[in-house]
């Protein structure tokens, strides 16, 4: 049976349902994965451990976006010779 996958809004990543906690926010209810949950915890305690975990985030990010770029580029190329 395939893993259910759910969006953690704090890494703006899926994580299989085992990974992940409800947690109550100001807006309502939101998934997060126990990763950022203990990152956010001891980053209380260590702003280095929180720039970290900031800054692996943002590169996950900005690969994301540059393949989604990469992806639209090459789908358009393809497009124009049809």
């Amino acid at each position: 049976m395939p893993t259910t996958l759910i969006y953690c809004y704090h890494c703006t990543a899926q994580h299989p349902r085992a990974e992940m906690r409800l947690v109550t926010t100001k807006t309502g209810n939101r998934w997060r994965c126990k990763t950022s949950i203990t990152a956010a915890a001891r980053a209380a305690k260590d702003i280095a451990l929180r720039q970290a975990f900031g800054k692996i985030a943002s590169d996950k990010n900005k690969l994301t976006a540059k393949l989604t770029r990469q992806a639209k580029k090459s789908s358009q190329e393809i497009n124009s010779f049809e």
